[in-house]
């Protein structure tokens, strides 16, 4: 029975067996073969890897070796690759089989054409329907997860799943749109309780918007100096139509000291299992740093050392929530999870978050500090002409810089297209003739011949971080260089260290008084991939007075949750922002 359009993907017991092969001697010599076959889960985020015993001297080896592989995603793709071994030198490679996850819901057993012969399958994946399961699910506060599901072939190739990086996303493919859900606008009345708001919002997968104030504007009121009152509004929404199968993993907070000094946060947290986990755990840990007065006291004498300590303690908080849950243990340094299916009984496990701070520090001063692609952009208005400027750039595989500090690390920046299984990983950066490090131009050809398009409205094509292939653990993709969380990259050179920026508001608000002051818009790649910056303060600042509204708020966050539906269906990305109106210094 095929799976439901309009149902997420199934996570169950995906069972392999692989039988027995005949080879063909006019293309494999005279000499009897010693083979073996290497068994690939390729999922968005994560590759597992099985092996087979070595079938000695023989042009019909027989191996019936079984593997069942539990927590398999129904978005994931099962490899085989066939190999002939040879003492002394590289193993030759025999050809491979490919079968999309999705299409094993009944029992497929076949022969399948090779390079040099044919092999003999079995496969079938059972969804997981235990009470067990649906626990963990309900903790999560997930829906039942829903599928799109692939084109239903086997795929014989050349090309070994070796020289493949780990899936892309799934959830780039469009999927049948659901029926719109209302809004939820929240009460004005919002404190320090932002994260209840988000988590009753997240289970009814609706939008949070709001503006913090007593009386409909922006919040104020009490201690601090005698300006105008600092006014925000946060937003939040699941992304699409609000059904679909992502949860939101995004978060925000706001912390005010007094008028002069408070801070504001977005986090998007990814990973399957423990991106939520990160991202709430994360926030937390920075609303305690800076709610004591004597850290936020050390941001005036050293701005960066202070956010490091602050994002440092924060990793280790994330660290700490993610091996207090069930299954997670450590094991010679790495976080692991139980893996009945891996030749250790473990894997390594997911789960990070962006994180991108701002604080207004005595009215005067603006510090921002960022890991991750979550940016934060700050708008001014001069005699009606908005201009925009990214704070921090995003740390991503495309950032030159990033490479340069970390690209010896062990983690490959490669280029994501739909034809990474069958022709290999392309690289992003590549050495000149006089060592200097430039963008691969080769692979920017050989992307660009897919006419895929771009990930964001300002040009970035899609790429991330592979972590080295290894024999027992999976191989882990990651779209960011720098991270809370992700501890498997952070062995491979990923740092959780942040960027920091300090400005003098006095020297970027506009010279002309009437001009108003600044807006701040601090957000998750779900808003900024469908937007240039200037586009996207333009539409949000009022060009008559230099800040912005409610109204503006949520019309710029509706057209962007519109966008994403409009080009990913219900798996559009999830998305939260905040936006500050900053006065006059």
């Amino acid at each position: 029975m095929p799976f439901d359009l309009d149902a997420a993907p199934p996570r169950g017991t995906l069972t392999v067996t692989v039988r027995r092969a005949d080879f063909e001697a006019d293309f494999v010599g005279a000499a009897d073969p010693s083979t073996y076959c290497i068994l690939w889960i390729l999922e968005p985020t994560r590759r597992r890897r099985r092996r087979t015993v070595v079938a000695r001297r023989t042009m019909s080896p027989e191996w019936h070796e079984t593997f069942a592989l539990d927590d398999t995603s129904a978005e994931a793709t099962a490899v085989i690759d066939v190999w002939r071994e040879r003492e002394g030198s590289t193993d030759e490679y025999f050809g491979k089989v490919t079968l999309p996850v999705a299409e094993l819901r009944t029992l497929h057993s076949a022969h399948y054409e090779l390079v040099q012969g044919r092999i003999e399958l079995s496969a079938i994946f059972a969804p997981e329907h235990s009470t067990a399961v649906a626990a963990r699910e309900h903790a999560r506060g997930a829906e039942t997860e829903r599928l799109a599901p692939p084109a239903a072939t086997a795929v014989v190739s050349s090309m070994p799943a070796a020289a493949i990086p780990a899936a892309f996303d799934a959830a780039r493919s469009p999927t049948a749109v659901l029926h719109s859900m209302p809004r939820v606008h929240m009460d004005d009345s919002f404190e320090d309780k932002a994260a209840d708001a988000i988590d009753a919002a997240r289970s009814a997968a609706h939008t949070v918007v709001q503006s913090a104030d007593g009386g409909g504007g922006g919040r104020g009121g009490g201690g601090g100096g005698g300006g105008a009152r600092v006014e925000y509004f946060e937003y939040t929404h699941r992304g699409g139509d609000g059904t679909g199968p992502k949860e939101n993993q995004d978060t925000f907070f706001a912390l005010r000291l007094d008028e002069d000094n408070q801070v504001w946060g977005v986090l998007d947290g990814h990973g399957h299992d423990n991106g939520r986990i990160a991202a709430e755990t994360a926030r937390d840990s920075f609303k305690a740093f800076f709610g004591e007065r004597a850290n936020f006291a050390r941001l005036r004498a050293d701005a960066d050392a202070t956010m490091t300590d602050a994002f440092a303690r924060a990793n280790r908080a994330v660290r700490e929530a993610i091996l207090a849950q069930p299954s997670v243990f450590e094991r010679d340094g790495q976080l692991v999870m139980a893996d009945e299916a891996s030749p250790l009984g473990y894997d390594v496990v997911d789960g990070g978050t962006t994180a991108t701070l701002a604080v207004l520090l005595d009215r005067r001063t603006l510090v921002v500090a960022a890991v991750g692609d979550s940016c934060g952009v700050l708008a001014t208005c001069s005699h009606g002409r908005v201009s925009a400027r990214e704070l921090v750039p995003e740390h991503s595989a495309l950032n030159k810089s990033e490479y340069e500090q970390i690209g010896g690390g062990g983690c490959d920046f490669v280029y994501e297209y739909p034809d990474m299984y069958e022709q290999g990983h392309l690289p992003v950066w590549e050495l000149g003739s006089k060592g200097e490090v430039q963008l691969c131009l080769e692979s920017i050809k050989t992307v660009d011949s897919y006419n895929l398009g771009f990930k964001t409205e300002r040009g970035d094509r899609a790429a991330f971080l592979l972590t080295p292939e290894r024999e027992y653990f999976s191989q882990m993709s990651l779209a960011v260089t720098r991270t809370l969380g992700d501890f498997y990259h952070q062995h491979f050179g990923v740092v959780h260290t942040p960027e920091v920026l300090v400005l003098d508001l006095r020297n970027v608000q506009p010279a002309d008084p009437s001009d108003g002051g600044c807006v701040l818009l601090l957000a998750t790649d779900g808003v900024w991939d469908h937007w240039e910056f200037d586009a996207a303060m333009a539409m949000l600042v009022d060009p008559r007075t230099g800040g912005t509204s409610r109204e503006r708020v949520e019309a710029m966050m509706e057209e962007t949750r519109a966008k994403g539906e409009e080009t990913f269906g219900a798996t559009a990305d999830n998305l939260t922002s905040i936006t500050v109106v900053l006065p006059r210094a």
